[in-house]
């Protein structure tokens, strides 16, 4: 499967200044994926990260910018909230058999699908500021007033 990395800056990112493959960390290969490919199509990648974003940013007419609108954390994670909720709640009520794998239950399985809430790690990543991050680690993290200006994307698989 594939997904994007999308550069984003403070102030608008010239072409020659994009990032390129050099830019992505070592680890995002040993751990996340397989190779990343920078033969995209940035205007169609730039269109999939605002259809994620869209309820939670406003474009800029040029199209190269956006900022955020108020709220926009507790907006972004209102669902993701809640379907973490809902599996740690599932997971405070197995039993000690399913737990020693005596009786059937996928822990594993709700284990990864409590973290997958948490912070999605085969979605669109974020280079900012030199660091590469998922979406959501970036969201959490970043102040999110101003303006944020595209650069470049890359397709990764994984």
């Amino acid at each position: 499967m594939h997904s994007r990395i999308i550069e984003l800056g403070n102030a608008p990112i010239l072409p020659d200044d994009r990032m390129g493959e050099c830019s992505v960390p070592e680890w995002f290969y040993h751990s996340i994926a397989d190779y990343t490919n920078a033969e995209t199509d940035r205007d169609e990648d730039l269109k999939w990260f605002l259809e994620i974003v869209a309820h939670i940013v406003d474009v800029a007419e040029d199209g190269e910018s956006f900022t955020f609108k108020p709220n926009a954390k507790k907006k972004y994670f209102h669902r993701q909230y809640y379907a973490f909720l809902d599996k740690a709640r599932e997971l405070t009520g197995i039993s000690i058999e399913a737990f020693c794998a005596e009786t059937p239950y996928d822990i594993g399985m709700a284990m990864y699908k409590l973290n997958e809430a948490y912070q999605d790690k085969f979605s669109f990543y974020i280079y900012y500021q030199d660091e590469l991050k998922t979406l959501d680690e970036w969201i959490r993290e970043t102040d999110l007033s101003g303006s944020f200006y595209f650069g470049g994307t890359l397709d990764y698989h994984f």
